[in-house]
């Protein structure tokens, strides 16, 4: 299957880039708005004089989201070059399922798992309570696997890269400092306070995970559904309005 070594590939990515630079950002951030809207959007970005055009591992990853619909552009921002995919979703509720939803960030790279669900939703009558968990992108050594894929990426970047079958104690203490350099953070922004959450950073609605310190990603918050409360509001007013009216007829 075509991207059944996505993951593979975004650690080989962040080994090679750190390899060659020592410097990346890569950022996944949710909008989630109150009408159910959602925007997803992933940033990509090395030091600018470091950055490299041809970069086959930066067009592989292009080509990997642009298959799971993301609007994909250049990034040049802040002395820092790469890519940034854009997604949006009209609804949230078209993603969530009522049973236990566990994610991967690698999972946004696949076109199958891109249209699955998200979150975990448990509807009621005026809110709706979604419940949002994600796995951190694996960099164990023992999950590189496809040694093929590997021995094409370092021929194509001119490194070595150290598999299952070769890695040892020394050489995963290496990968371990380099992964240091990488900046890496989930972001959700929310138009309300979350019920419950382990982000390692709050700034107001706007909730940030470094992923170099935290294992998970989770996330419980509410949405109000909006038809109940126009109706709800509609009949007390026009109750008022009949109250006043009656009040006005016995005077």
């Amino acid at each position: 299957m075509k991207n059944k070594n996505v993951l593979t590939k975004l650690c080989i990515l962040f080994l090679i880039i750190l390899l060659s630079t020592g410097c990346v950002k890569y950022t996944t951030t949710m909008d989630i708005h109150n009408d159910k809207s959602m925007d997803l959007t992933i940033l990509f970005a090395v030091e600018e004089e470091l950055y490299d055009p041809k970069d086959k591992t930066m067009d592989s990853n292009k080509r990997l989201l642009r298959d799971a619909n993301f609007n994909v552009q250049n990034y040049d921002k802040d002395k820092y070059k790469g890519f940034i995919a854009k997604k949006h979703f009209n609804n949230i509720d078209d993603h969530s399922s009522t049973s236990n939803v566990t994610y991967t960030l690698e999972g946004f790279y696949d076109p199958e798992k891109s249209e699955a669900s998200f979150f975990t939703v448990k509807k009621g009558f005026l809110k709706d309570t979604y419940t949002f968990k994600i796995n951190e992108v694996d960099t164990d050594y023992s999950n590189f696997g496809d040694e093929e894929e590997i021995d094409d990426l370092e021929d194509d970047n001119d490194i070595d890269v150290y598999t299952e079958s070769t890695y040892t104690d020394s050489s995963f203490d290496d990968y371990e400092k380099l992964l240091n350099d990488l900046e890496m953070n989930f972001v959700i922004n929310l138009g309300t306070k979350a019920n419950s959450h382990n982000a390692t950073k709050v700034d107001g609605t706007t909730y940030i995970w470094d992923l170099s310190k935290s294992d998970t990603v989770n996330i419980t918050f509410d949405i109000y559904n909006t038809m109940p409360i126009y109706v709800i509001t509609g009949l007390l007013v026009l109750i008022s309005v009949v109250l006043i009216g009656l009040d006005i007829i016995r005077k």
